[in-house]
């Protein structure tokens, strides 16, 4: 098996995550319990040998929790065979699936309180606190966003009006900002 080719992927898995979640690698390396150095060079697939990295299953687990996802989010072709190289655009079709992103809150961003390196402890919450909406995190490639989009649709109806009511507060910004000699 060439282990680069996982680990590449992973990285990439890893870093998207954390985007998308609103953390940077020092927070993430707080809530998880590693250096950002560490985080940093796993999503670089690098260790400090210049290798690939090849991280432990406690390091996994740590950061899926940290993240808040299942921690087969984070590892490539976890529904798939195993081959001897990972090909991350490849299809194969198994008897197991599994189902994530599940609700739109799998797919938000964390909340500022919660972002913020001096928040009350480093302890993981077992629900931390989350932005209602979504945003496209930057860096995240079309394809992968519109994975993300189709999280939207388990909104529940509150939801969906909260989000319809920041819509059209979002039109009116906008509208207002275009119209400003209208005045």
């Amino acid at each position: 098996m060439y282990w680069p080719s996982y680990g590449l992927e992973l990285g990439r898995r890893l870093r998207i995550l954390r985007i998308m979640r609103g953390l940077t690698q020092e927070r993430l390396a707080e809530l998880s319990g590693y250096s950002r150095n560490q985080i940093s060079n796993l999503e670089r697939n690098q260790n400090r040998t210049q290798h690939s990295s090849n991280p432990s299953m406690k390091m996994i687990y740590s950061l899926a929790r940290a993240l808040h996802v299942p921690p087969l989010v984070l590892l490539p072709r976890a529904e798939r065979l195993v081959l001897a190289r990972c090909d991350s655009g490849a299809s194969t079709e198994l008897a197991v699936k599994a189902t994530w992103p599940e609700t739109a809150q799998d797919v938000s961003r964390f909340s500022m309180s919660y972002l913020v390196g001096d928040a009350p402890s480093t302890e993981v919450r077992e629900s931390p606190p989350f932005d209602l909406h979504l945003v496209r995190p930057d860096g995240l490639a079309d394809d992968e966003w519109v994975s993300l989009i189709d999280a939207a649709a388990t909104l529940s109806a509150s939801e969906q009006k909260i989000l319809e009511v920041l819509d059209k507060l979002e039109k009116r910004e906008i509208k207002d900002q275009e119209e400003p000699g209208d005045r």
